[in-house]
């Protein structure tokens, strides 16, 4: 898409791929910072998981608010939120 982008001129597109790297160079950095969680993982019904991991006393947060979970056995690229 970016090379097809610069072929025609439209470099807009750049703004959108900036956004995303800085976002993914984040992410990464953060994973690889601080240390990795072990999760539970349990199968409920109508093909839905259930997953259970242990939260810090640092971490806070308020409702409405998501975390993106990685789960490098599946790929260390996507993350789920």
């Amino acid at each position: 898409v970016i090379v097809s982008s610069l072929l025609h001129g439209a470099t807009v597109v750049y703004i959108g791929a900036a956004i995303w790297l800085v976002d993914f160079v984040y992410r990464c950095v953060t994973a690889a910072i601080f240390n990795e969680h072990k999760a539970t993982f349990t199968v409920l019904p109508a093909d839905v998981m259930k997953v259970t991991f242990p939260k810090g006393n640092s971490w806070k947060y308020k409702p409405g608010q998501f975390v993106f979970i990685c789960v490098p056995s599946l790929s260390i690229f996507q993350w789920h939120p």
